[in-house]
């Protein structure tokens, strides 16, 4: 196998979303996301305060790009002609596995949308970054993120007991994970 980190940030699409390289210009969309409270409450990262608290994710963001370990992609929708999320690979091994996270602006939520995102990024991985695995950890009552992995053919591969230290308390982490071969015979079959 021979994964290739992709020389320029790709661009994908779907049929209601362009998926885009993080800007700096962004910021005050992603502000106006982050700082929302209940989007934020199974993230490991505190609300956005600040345009500055934004503009440090897009920084890192763009980084971890940069030391070819994280591709996360901005979500513009092609209707609304906004930022309404973000979606990708905070961490990557290239032919082996990497860790996805995503967002949604609130008023997205329950449309399908991070679905649709979820599956070209899936597709990607799988494909271009040549990935066997790809990994989840998701708080254990966030049952609408456990779903959606279920959804895209992630099993559950068990409860990582005390991992997390994030809102001033010890977390659970329930670990989901989709290998390239289930992923393949998923994309072909009736689910």
């Amino acid at each position: 196998m021979s994964g290739l980190f992709p020389l320029s940030f790709p661009v994908l699409e779907t049929p209601r979303l362009l998926l885009k390289a993080p800007k700096e210009s962004d910021a005050e969309a992603i502000l106006e996301m982050m700082s929302n409270p209940n989007v934020m409450r199974y993230y490991d990262w505190e609300a956005h305060k600040s345009k500055e608290d934004s503009l440090k994710l897009i920084q890192i963001l763009n980084q971890r790009y940069e030391d070819k370990i994280g591709l996360r992609w901005f979500l513009w929708h092609k209707e609304r002609q906004e930022i309404i999320g973000f979606a990708g690979f905070y961490k990557i091994e290239l032919e082996h596995d990497a860790g996805l996270g995503y967002g949604l602006k609130e008023e997205f939520w329950n449309k399908g949308i991070m679905h649709e995102a979820l599956q070209k990024i899936l597709s990607y991985g799988f494909a271009q970054l040549q990935l066997h695995r790809v990994y989840a950890e998701v708080m254990p009552a966030n049952s609408a993120s456990q779903k959606l992995l279920q959804k895209l053919g992630f099993l559950h591969e068990g409860t990582l007991r005390e991992s997390k230290y994030f809102k001033e308390k010890i977390n659970d982490m329930s670990l989901f994970a989709l290998l390239q071969r289930d992923w393949n015979k998923f994309q072909t079959s009736d689910y």
